[in-house]
């Protein structure tokens, strides 16, 4: 993936790639240089700071993104910060952050926090640019397709009503991303502010074979089996089969699924999936049990369903997006469905319209629950798109964000309950819960987003340099030198005795050009500067050396840098060749 958001990429490509172990090495010799300045204690940013009797606890900033409308359906908007009740774990908590954003101003109304004067010290109402939102509030959105859950007539019948919204209802700096799924994910359009590259990538996806039509025979298939007096011990097998076969299409969708909501967690702000099928079961071969039942009697559907329900791997799923604050809004491409047996072909006394619901409930149910466990939209049942897009479109250009502090154990799952004082009747959606990650997951899950999406954030001024490869005769790939330069100016350091003390950690990954991806290496770097050259050191860069072994070809690498001590942050790339 090309490590620019706004480039276009007119073949598809699989994301997110896959681990693959020893690709890429980083060689366990490292030096640090500090022109001539001496690195003298090896202690760790947390004994500096004890040392120093200084206190300090990792405060992260949790936005909520809050959509509240009327009876009516319509957004209710001037509400301000005192109007809304937060309550995390049931417990009421303080709201340090408020934004408010209508159509009219797409911007901040209000900031009403000291904590995020420190974080952002330039965002101030006078000085934030008008034209967009500050980077915690820009919108990255993705259509994902499930080709292999949809006929392709459902699917480009919608893709109008869609394109529609693109062109008319985003914003100029929101950005867009098309994926499909057809038994892996494919990216049709990277990331990008232009539009018209995205209603072309849609055009192209209209041309794309669907295989909801294949899993629709192979059912009427297996009930007219069911139904057609066939022996018991007959059908038992063409049951098994067809109810496995679905239950793991089932797996490797979630799974996918699950992978690429976890390749946005590095990305900022708010994110919104868009997802696009004719349904996917949330219960396997539900109504192939109960068809069973119906003919042949004495069935445990109970068991037989509950061995092959899937509600396990979509709550996954949307708990892994609440935690990186993604909201899905799902979208069922069939519309008004007509019952399977309704027909004269297929007109029985058993059976018909119970089973299709049956069938018809359990693809509905993921959508439902995707959508409604993460504060998004479930556009189900209709015919008419048009409508519940624009409905859909507002959620973009109309919320409140609410922003609150949490400190103390990272890692934990809490949940969100958000209220409107003394006002009755108003709908609140939001995401129903979140995980406070620690500062080190968060840079390291943004150095994956550089090398994923081309995401860039450079607070410190880091600046990378990648020299020539070196081939090793012995195993054949090639040594490389990376050099780090850090600006000594922007660091934060503490006194000491006889010396000045910084900490940086450094997180570095490496993705060739089929996507495969090094693991993230973690590398803990004290700088340690005399009394004496302190002022002088402050004029100059700091200058990390690292050698990277890996294989020729086209390479991106991504660094990210945090600041122990100063709390900011730094995640840059850089694309190199090896070989020849």
């Amino acid at each position: 993936m090309s490590p620019c958001p706004e480039r276009a990429s007119r073949s598809a490509r699989p994301v997110p790639p896959g681990l693959r172990p020893g690709i890429f090495c980083s060689l366990c010799c490292l030096l640090l240089v500090l022109l001539t300045f001496p690195c003298l204690a090896q202690d760790d940013a947390e004994t500096l700071l004890k040392a120093n009797f200084i206190d300090r606890v990792d405060i992260n900033v949790v936005n909520v993104d809050v959509f509240v409308t009327d009876k009516q359906g319509q957004r209710v908007e001037g509400l301000t910060k005192d109007d809304f009740e937060l309550l995390v774990d049931k417990r009421p908590v303080a709201i340090s952050n408020f934004y408010a954003v209508d159509p009219a101003t797409r911007v901040a109304r209000e900031q009403v926090d000291l904590l995020a004067a420190r974080a952002e010290p330039s965002l101030t109402l006078e000085t934030l640019d008008q034209s967009s939102l500050p980077e915690e509030q820009q919108l990255h959105m993705v259509l994902y397709i499930d080709n292999f859950n949809i006929h392709p007539r459902n699917r480009n019948r919608l893709m109008r009503y869609v394109r529609h919204m693109i062109s008319e209802r985003l914003a100029p700096d929101d950005r867009t991303m098309v994926v499909t799924y057809d038994r892996g994910l494919q990216v049709q359009q990277e990331f990008t502010t232009d539009a018209k590259r995205v209603l072309e990538t849609l055009r192209d996806v209209e041309e794309m074979i669907g295989h909801a039509d294949d899993g629709a025979d192979a059912r009427r298939n297996l009930l007219n089996d069911i139904y057609d007096g066939k022996k018991r011990w007959e059908v038992n097998g063409w049951v098994n089969q067809y109810v496995e076969t679905a239950y793991r299409e089932v797996q490797d969708g979630t799974r996918a699924l699950k992978s690429f909501v976890e390749s946005l967690a590095g990305l900022p702000g708010r994110k919104a999936i868009l997802y696009v099928s004719d349904g996917i079961a949330m219960r396997a071969g539900e109504d192939i049990f109960y068809a069973m039942e119906e003919t042949y009697g004495d069935i445990n559907i109970s068991s037989s369903i509950a061995r092959y329900d899937l509600s396990r791997d979509f709550a996954e799923i949307t708990r892994q997006a609440n935690a990186h604050r993604i909201t899905f809004y799902t979208i069922e491409a069939a519309g008004l469905r007509a019952y399977t047996f309704n027909d004269v072909e297929n007109a029985t006394s058993r059976g018909g319209a119970q089973i299709d619901q049956i069938y018809f409930s359990s693809l509905k149910d993921p959508l439902y629950m995707l959508a409604g466990e993460t504060g998004g939209q479930a556009i189900i049942g209709t015919n008419n798109f048009q409508p519940m897009l624009d409905r859909l479109a507002d959620d973009f250009s109309t919320y409140y964000s609410l922003g609150f502090q949490l400190g103390g154990v990272f890692g934990r799952y809490h949940n969100i309950e958000v209220r409107v004082k003394d006002r009755k009747g108003l709908n609140i959606r939001h995401r129903e819960g979140f995980r406070d990650k620690a500062p080190s997951r968060q840079v390291g899950d943004a150095t994956l987003a550089a090398l994923y999406y081309g995401y860039q954030r450079n607070d410190l001024g880091l600046e990378i340099d990648v020299g020539a490869g070196e081939r090793q005769s012995v195993s054949g790939l090639y040594e490389v030198p990376v050099v780090v330069r850090i600006p000594m100016g922007k660091l934060a350091f503490l006194p000491q005795e006889e010396h000045h003390s910084a900490r940086l950690r450094l997180y570095l990954a490496v993705k060739d050009e089929d996507g495969s991806m090094s693991p993230i290496q973690e590398i803990s770097v004290p700088i340690d500067i005399s009394k004496a050259n302190f002022a002088l050191a402050q004029e100059h860069f700091y200058q990390f050396q690292h050698r990277l072994l890996t294989r020729d070809g086209r390479l991106l690498l991504a660094i990210g840098m945090r600041d122990e001590i100063g709390a900011a942050t730094s995640v840059v790339s850089r694309g190199f060749s090896v070989g020849g």
